[in-house]
């Protein structure tokens, strides 16, 4: 009798043995199965990354509308023209560059940075994790061919109150925060330029010959100016207003 409960207690452990391998073996099949899955995943252009929404393009620039929401992760996708990224929603989120160094970067910006990445020579491929709580979301503009202006001429250019964020041989980045009932000096634009709003706010915008105009402002809105101009901007709005004017060289 007592061998019979031996051979039952021999057979009960090696049928443990074996569902245990099996589990194991199942669970170490999906990791490589899913790594298998990471590594061979495609790359895509700019364009074709789902979250990556194409918006304007002109002769100069092409600008994207980008929006991560919380978790997500990008298709590796390569950017191939120089760009710079004006950050809408900030957060925090992964950089996962593919042969680049470093290969992985902890990124957090905050709201109205302009992040400059070159391309144009050397294109570069990477996957971005949003790691916050809140989407993530910026505008991705790429530069498609210069406006060919020498430092005389942007030297022509008069905006006070305007904070320079980024300054290159490409491009020259201005940010502007009003305050409710705030005004600027009179500003004068000569060449071509973006704007991105950061915040929504109502603006007025007053011509030296007295005629005003008020404007509402969504953020992320864009417009791209093509005449030379002069005005006064007010924020009229109850809340502050800010912008950014991207500046092609």
């Amino acid at each position: 009798m007592k061998k019979i409960l031996d051979n039952k207690r021999i057979i009960s452990l090696f049928i443990v043995f074996i569902l245990s391998f099996c589990w194991v073996f199942l669970q170490e099949g999906q990791a490589i199965a899913c790594e298998t899955i990471e590594t061979e995943q495609e790359v895509v252009p700019i364009e074709e990354e789902p979250y990556h929404h194409f918006e304007y393009e002109n002769q100069y620039l092409r600008v994207f509308d980008v929006i991560f929401p919380p978790g997500y992760r990008t298709l590796p996708h390569t950017h191939a023209k120089d760009n710079v990224a004006i950050v809408i929603n900030g957060g925090l989120h992964k950089i996962e560059k593919v042969g680049g160094e470093p290969p992985e970067e902890l990124v957090e910006p905050g709201v109205g940075e302009a992040l400059f990445a070159c391309a144009s020579d050397e294109p570069y491929t990477h996957t971005i994790t949003n790691l916050d709580n809140e989407i993530l979301r910026f505008k991705d503009v790429e530069i498609l061919s210069p406006l060919e202006l020498s430092e005389d001429d942007m030297a022509t250019e008069n905006l006070p109150e305007h904070e320079i964020i980024l300054d290159n041989e490409e491009m020259r980045v201005y940010r502007l925060n009003l305050q409710p009932g705030e005004s600027t000096e009179l500003l004068t634009h000569n060449f071509p330029f973006l704007t991105v709003a950061i915040s929504p706010g109502t603006v007025e915008v007053e011509t030296p010959q007295g005629k005003s105009q008020p404007k509402e402002f969504k953020p992320g809105e864009i417009c791209w100016h093509t005449d030379p101009s002069k005005y006064i901007l007010k924020n009229i709005g109850s809340t502050s207003f800010e912008k950014v004017d991207i500046k092609l060289k």
